[in-house]
């Protein structure tokens, strides 16, 4: 197997979702929630541990409240032409340690590499060094490598932005955490600020700037939703000039250099970085963010969801969520309640995410068997429909996606696609249940 192909399988097990998961009723009640769009050539799980560092360094609830985390993930950095995924710059690190070191011992510790090129670990640096005592020219090269790499990508996406397909899985998210009350406290680094300003915009203008406010760290994005950090050392946002003086914002942070992040670009590595004067900013424009937001509610409402099915697809024409619940009960297709869950309605001009709420009342919650099926419009040729399953715990916990087939000939609208099912038992004690998937 090479390289390439083992980076690939390793990357798609680390964003594997859990099978089983667990309910507890009734809901609690909604709060607000920290969303962090990542940057770009960020791993998922890099991303897991930037919105780690971002939630410590909040207090646990405000105003009597949980903080809640939710990571809204985008591969766009490795995804977009003219940018080098993290992938490829691992192959370079195989093939250039073979050619500087022709016995082969550095190269054997790719592994090293994904560390190597983050936040620039002096400790793992020294390891490699142990190894290959020649490894710093190899450094030198990645990083030049990863600098032009970010550039080419985060330029290219200035001159495209995304499009809807990009944004209808995190829209399909939003709509979840707006339907429970939550309100939101959005935060991007880098890349990630394109999808914030699309996110912003998206909750402000369907219910209120009161729902939503933003803090944008190292923005690679012309327009800006909240407050901004960009410090004068970031090689990679200041190099985005060459666009035009508007390109990017202002820098309106001096850091000192460290060697804690040669790029002067990660979040953690410099932009929260304890010893240098961006953490204490970030956090502060975090709070005021927190202030700026109206109060969550207190009361319960039947449409929050103990569990939810979000589908979107990629392209125009309709596509219905169906999903039969335990007691036979069908929704979706213009039946919008049962007893055990409700749905958002009917979105026939495409991308739109369709959602069911399972009920979060312990009275009408059903246990058993939830088949998910789509209605699929034949006229329209291999759409790919993705399907998502959440928590009000746990958020995102299972996703599927499948094409809908060729188009037909002649018009119908009976297609039903069988996609899976959803099994939730009754727990050991009472108002828990756990949830997975056949």
């Amino acid at each position: 197997m090479n390289l390439r192909k083992l980076l690939v399988l390793a990357f798609a097990a680390s964003i594997g979702q859990p099978a089983i998961a667990s309910i507890h009723l009734p809901c609690k009640a909604p709060g607000y929630t920290l969303g962090f769009f990542n940057g770009a050539w960020t791993t998922r799980r890099s991303a897991e541990d930037a919105l780690n560092s971002l939630a410590a360094a909040l207090p646990k609830t405000y105003n009597g409240y949980e903080i809640s985390t939710e990571l809204f993930y985008n591969h766009t950095g490795c995804d977009t032409q003219g940018a080098t995924c993290l992938q490829d710059l691992a192959e370079v690190f195989i093939q250039r340690a073979q050619e500087i070191d022709s016995t082969g011992s550095l190269a054997s510790h790719f592994e090293l590499f994904w560390e190597a090129i983050g936040d620039g670990n002096a400790s793992l640096t020294q390891k490699i060094e142990q190894i290959y005592s020649g490894a710093q020219s190899l450094f030198d090269y990645l990083h030049t490598k990863m600098i032009s790499g970010m550039m080419a990508g985060l330029s290219y996406l200035l001159s495209h932005p995304p499009t809807v397909s990009d944004y209808v899985l995190q829209d399909a998210s939003l709509e979840i955490l707006e339907n429970d009350g939550a309100k939101l406290l959005l935060v991007g680094h880098s890349q990630g600020n394109l999808f914030l300003n699309h996110a912003y915009d998206y909750i402000a203008t369907r219910w209120g700037k009161q729902d939503v406010a933003a803090v944008q760290i190292a923005p690679a994005s012309p327009t800006l939703r909240g407050q901004y950090v960009l410090a004068d050392i970031d090689l990679v946002i200041n190099a985005l000039r060459i666009q035009g003086g508007a390109s990017v914002p202002p820098v309106n942070m001096t850091l000192p250099l460290s060697s804690s992040d040669w790029s002067g670009h990660s979040l953690i590595g410099t932009y929260l970085d304890p010893a240098r004067g961006a953490r204490a900013q970030i956090i502060g424009l975090m709070k005021n963010g927190l202030a700026e937001l109206s109060q969550p509610p207190d009361v319960y409402h039947a449409d929050r969801a103990s569990f939810t099915v979000a589908l979107t697809w990629n392209g125009l024409g309709d596509e219905d969520l169906i999903v039969f619940e335990p007691d036979g009960g069908r929704l979706g297709s213009g039946v919008d309640h049962q007893p055990g869950g409700s749905m958002n309605g009917d979105s026939a001009h495409g991308y739109m995410p369709e959602i069911f709420y399972a009920t979060c009342n312990p009275l009408s919650f059903q246990t058993g068997i939830y088949h998910v099926s789509i209605l699929s419009d034949s006229v329209v040729d291999n759409k790919m429909a993705t399907l998502q399953v959440a928590t009000q715990e746990d958020g995102v916990i299972f996703t599927k996606s499948l094409s809908t087939g060729p188009a037909s000939d002649v018009y119908t609208y009976t297609v039903i696609i069988p996609a899976f099912d959803i099994i939730v038992t009754q727990g050991a004690s009472a108002g828990e249940y756990s949830i997975s998937f056949q």
